[in-house]
């Protein structure tokens, strides 16, 4: 209103001046007063704004406003100069602003009609007036009739778009909380959903991406903004673009920013429609299911390794037991000394074997049974036996580094020996050049964990994930069953048994086991690990 008031103001002050400069006395000199308060008043309004409440100042200004224009109409006229036509513009100001439209069109047409009168009753100068107001009775009636007829109808409308602009601000009101809800949601949303989401553009570099998708890329989130699809995997199926609207699953192996290698499954939607455009990339990592998948299906392949077994050594048995009552039976008879003695060693050894054999199915029942040993006592004495160990040659080295305190942990002895024999004989069978095949122990919360490295050539991944199963092996006189029984010790006893490897870097397997007196259940792997 301030502004539009100074252009009307300053138009006027132009237009006087020019009046003035070409006809001389033309303008009163209150007419130039009254542009001049005018101005003040504009200042006054102004200082106003920082101080009055919003209500109060457009009460104020369009009050003002009213009486600014009555003046004006009173020192030049209402036909010669239209000022009045300011009259109905004032009234929707006021009506639009505060909604008042038929109290100022009421003050409006009291200002215009009181000049009049008082103009016609000789209580004031004539001015500019004095012809219409000092003229007939019907035409003074029919200026103020006008005057009403151009107020009060501009009044009416001004109330109406008055409501309908409340209406329409409540409504965008809403909407707008709607969207800003929505948008916190869809925010939410996407912040915290487990799996990450990329978008790219039409170029395929990435727009945007959720925080899940940056902790399973490994990079920093600041770090996804304009790197293409190309960057961020290694995959030619990723590379070439989909048909528009169409969607693609894959799943693929991806190096972290800080090396480590997950399985990443995606789901790419093209977002574009006709035209090639962004695409949508929701990403999952699936290291987990597929570990506890190839844990699944080694355990399956144990149980039926193991039921094959127990089924062969109640099948041996009863031979075995047959054998012995035979040769038994032979050494009685009339045979000479000589050969009755091998008859002895014969049955001796039928004995021994069906014993081993009897003992194997009773610990298959009896496996739950919770035993202990002295882990510093059992790898001194397997470290000393592999030390002398035909596999050893002179250019392998053996180190040991024992844990400064006693440690009980929840194995068997003779089966801790089996483990660690079989993974001390894998360790020196990879390093054919010579290196060395070190031991530790390392105290762990709840559990104990031994360490057994060495810097052989190593393994590939994929030759990781088929380490624990029966049966297979890469070497020419191997059986495959020293791993696949180790494993099956460990994890009988509540522990695990974790191999990690590099090619030309050697291998480390870290067998985990729970320390006496300790409840806490080892977190279970799938055994091999990158």
């Amino acid at each position: 209103m301030i502004g539009f008031r100074l252009v009307i103001v300053t138009v006027l002050l132009f237009v006087a001046g020019y009046l003035e400069a070409v006809q001389e006395g033309t303008l009163p000199v209150s007419t130039f007063l009254l542009i001049s308060a005018t101005f003040a008043l504009n200042v006054v309004y102004a200082v106003l704004l920082g101080l009055a409440p919003y209500r109060v100042q457009a009460m104020v200004q369009t009050l003002g406003d009213l009486v600014v224009v009555t003046g004006f109409v009173y020192l030049t006229g209402v036909d010669r100069t239209g000022f009045s036509i300011l009259y109905p513009v004032s009234v929707l100001a006021g009506s639009v602003l505060l909604g008042r439209g038929f109290l100022f069109a009421t003050v409006a047409n009291g200002l215009f009609a009181s000049v009049l009168l008082l103009v016609r009753a000789g209580v004031i100068p004539d001015e500019a007036v004095g012809q219409i107001a000092r003229g007939p009775l019907r035409s003074l009636s029919g200026v103020l009739v006008g005057m009403l007829l151009s107020t009060f109808p501009v009044a009416a409308l001004g109330q109406f778009l008055t409501k309908a602009l409340k209406r329409a601000g409540e409504s965008l009101d809403a909407a707008a909380g709607e969207v800003a809800t929505l948008q916190d949601f869809n925010r939410l949303v996407v912040e915290n959903i487990h799996s990450g989401l990329l978008v790219t553009d039409n170029t395929d570099r990435v727009s945007f991406a959720n925080q899940s998708a940056a902790e399973m890329l490994g990079v920093q989130r600041e770090a996804l903004q304009n790197r293409s699809v190309g960057e961020l995997f290694a995959s030619p199926e990723l590379r070439n673009r989909a048909e528009p609207n169409s969607e693609t699953t894959l799943e693929l192996e991806h190096a972290r920013g800080d090396g480590d290698l997950r399985t990443l499954g995606l789901w790419i939607s093209e977002l574009s429609g006709t035209a090639p455009g962004g695409r949508l990339l929701v990403i999952r990592d699936l290291t987990e299911v597929r570990r506890l998948e190839a844990q699944a299906l080694l355990n399956e392949r144990l149980a039926v390794a193991g039921s094959t077994a127990a089924q062969l050594a109640h099948e041996i048995r009863n031979p075995l037991g047959a054998i012995s009552a035979a040769t038994k039976l032979l050494s009685e008879g009339s045979i000479p000394e000589d050969q009755k003695g091998l008859l002895r060693i014969i049955a001796k050894e039928a004995d021994r074997l069906a014993a081993t054999v009897t003992s194997y199915l009773r610990d298959i029942k009896t496996q739950n049974t919770v035993v202990y040993c002295d882990l510093n006592a059992v790898l001194s004495d397997a470290v000393r036996l592999i030390g002398i160990s035909p596999e050893r040659r002179p250019e392998h080295t053996i180190s040991f580094e024992p844990c400064p305190s006693p440690l009980r942990v929840a194995i068997a002895e003779e089966e801790l020996m089996q483990v660690l024999w079989n993974l001390a004989r894998n360790g020196l069978e990879a390093m054919p050049q010579g290196g060395c095949l070190s031991f530790a122990i390392r105290p762990l919360a709840g559990t104990a964990e031994i360490e057994v490295a060495d810097e052989g050539h190593g393994m590939e991944r994929r030759r990781l994930a088929q380490l624990f199963e029966p049966l297979r092996t890469s070497k020419a006189m191997g059986t495959g069953l020293g791993l696949a029984i180790a494993h099956r010790l460990v994890r009988a006893r509540g522990g695990d048994l974790l191999i990690s490897s590099e090619p030309a870097r050697g291998t480390r397997v870290r067998v985990r086991l729970l320390v006496e007196g300790s409840g806490s259940p080892v977190q279970l792997g799938a055994g091999a690990v990158a």
